[in-house]
């Protein structure tokens, strides 16, 4: 089973929040809405129900030192945050994953949003397709769900959070679309999500592997014979798709104004231009390789800081491109 664990971090020098995949007024003025349901998605917006499922250890975690020669000091924490004592952790939460027909799913996504919130996705290890997001909040002092929907026909394998709506990346049994691959939009009004403007749209292979949402755009990827796509944020209209096989995960790099996908078998990142769809398609600058993501079906992240991409590339660790 796969949970999130919220860890708490104290040092002289940093104090942050870490998080790990391993989900009538709510107290802070904010009006709850009733729970929702239709033939397919369940919302839950009761703190009762919701607050169950989150244990708050306190405990304290030990931390191991790299084996003596692994890294220099200066290049893992700087020599002040490498000496003895200097850094503490401690689980503060612990949140266990919804149950959809009756059954444990497990956390595949987290979003970080600002204000110390984060949406969680969900998907069923194998058959019957089954899914989940939880909306948590107050990851500063005692994180809570505020809100969880579930879904009884679908796969979620990422989620991304535009302020007002959650678009997650899913595979999906419905059979009105061409392939089980979709991007679905879920409300959040408040802290809880409303089943208004609930919205879904089609995509290429066999699962949706992630999405993002930029300025005025989201963007998908899916897998094997799949693409990467942009949307616009307001319709969901398609705006443009390139072919990509073995897409995993698509970042965006803010400052360049750039889309970077991560492939697999073998690993690659693919870099577009942000925005641009001439003729429907989407503007290729360049391509990378890089060692790893060659595990068929898994998962790789890539996430873009001081134009560089830091990729999460399975048995090869973290790659830097």
């Amino acid at each position: 089973m796969f949970e999130l664990k919220f860890f708490q971090s104290q040092s002289l020098v940093v104090g942050a929040l870490i998080l790990v995949v391993v989900s009538c007024d709510n107290g802070d003025g904010i009006v709850t809405l009733p729970d929702q349901e239709n033939d397919r998605v369940q919302i839950t917006n009761s703190e009762g129900l919701l607050q169950a499922r989150v244990t708050y250890p306190g405990t304290a975690v030990t931390i191991d030192p790299p084996p003596q020669g692994s890294f220099p000091a200066n290049v893992l924490l700087g020599p002040e945050r490498a000496k003895p004592g200097g850094f503490s952790l401690s689980l503060e939460a612990e949140v266990a994953p919804p149950l959809v027909d009756g059954q444990i799913v497990q956390a595949t996504s987290v979003s970080l949003e600002i204000g110390f919130k984060a949406m969680v996705s969900y998907n069923m290890r194998g058959g019957p397709r089954l899914g989940g997001m939880d909306w948590i909040t107050r990851l500063n002092s005692s994180p809570r769900i505020s809100s969880s929907a579930t879904f009884n026909d679908s796969d979620i394998s990422a989620v991304s959070f535009d302020g007002t709506h959650a678009y997650a990346a899913e595979a999906t049994n419905a059979q009105d679309f061409p392939f089980p691959a979709v991007l679905e939009r879920l409300k959040l009004e408040g802290n809880n999500f409303t089943l208004e403007q609930n919205l879904r749209v089609p995509l290429t292979s066999y699962v949706a592997t992630s999405t993002l949402v930029t300025s005025n755009h989201v963007y998908t990827t899916s897998g094997d014979g799949g693409h990467v796509a942009g949307f616009d944020q307001s319709s969901l209209t398609l705006q443009g798709e390139y072919p990509l096989d073995d897409a995993r995960w698509v970042a965006w790099d803010q400052a360049g104004q750039r889309i970077v996908v991560a492939q697999g078998t073998p690993g690659r990142i693919a870099v577009f231009a942000e925005g641009e769809f001439p003729g429907g398609s989407m503007n290729l600058l360049n391509t990378f390789p890089f060692p790893g993501a060659d595990v068929p079906e898994s998962k790789s992240t890539v996430e873009i800081a001081g134009g560089k991409a830091f990729i999460a590339a399975g048995p090869d660790g973290v790659q830097v491109v």
